[in-house]
């Protein structure tokens, strides 16, 4: 079995000591190592290295500390348990710089879907608003050919021959004649009436006054 502290030098030692074999390491273990371990306390920390990078004993550690050498065990134990947890084993494993490099493409990744997330949003709200401006665009129109001696507005909306659900969904709401379709604010809005009775509505409103004229 390997000793790690005459064999191998560290981060070598303490890598061997966390994965419980000799790796061949080809990034900057040192610096992995110490980015991974800079959050833990900081006695864990000094302990650590007093250990590994300084290679004292248990011994002098509890010495140093003023702590038996089981205690200083139980404080090194904890620690490797720490470094064995996934996420931050991974980071081992994988080098700084690669976990880094790793974690910005990730994060450019979720940036695209992000902006393509937001473009494809933005042409609906886009396509939106000029149904919208279009609706209002209408209702201005049909609004200036309003006259109160415009009999044929005041006749039943039976004159559109309107389907079913939308004949229902205009009389539930009050609706009966031609007047009161094009005084009705925000026609779209009504109960159960959806885009496809809102644009036969439309499109025969628009039909009935052009013959009208």
């Amino acid at each position: 079995m390997i000793n790690t502290i005459n064999e191998l030098y560290y981060p070598e030692n303490a890598y061997y000591d966390i994965f419980g074999e000799k790796l061949d390491i080809s990034f900057d273990a040192e610096e992995t190592l110490e980015y991974v371990i800079k959050n833990f306390s900081q006695r864990e920390t000094d302990i650590f290295m007093c250990k590994y990078k300084d290679e004292m004993t248990l011994g002098e550690i509890g010495e140093k500390y003023n702590l038996t050498k089981s205690r200083v065990q139980q404080i090194l134990a904890k620690t490797l348990r720490k470094l064995r947890y996934p996420p931050r084993s991974r980071i081992l494993m994988a080098g700084y710089e690669i976990y880094l490099n790793k974690i910005i493409k990730e994060n450019e990744e979720k940036k695209k879907e992000y902006n393509d997330r937001i473009i494809e949003l933005n042409d609906i709200i886009q396509k939106q608003a000029e149904e919208i401006t279009e609706y209002q665009n209408t209702m201005y129109k049909l609004e200036k050919q309003i006259h109160p001696t415009h009999d044929n507005l005041k006749i039943s909306i039976d004159a559109l021959h309107l389907s079913v659900r939308s004949w229902n969904c205009l009389t539930r709401s009050g609706i009966e004649t031609i007047q009161d379709i094009i005084e009705y604010k925000d026609l779209i809005k009504i109960r159960n009436l959806g885009q496809t009775s809102y644009q036969e509505i439309q499109d025969k409103l628009k039909a009935f006054l052009s013959a009208d004229e």
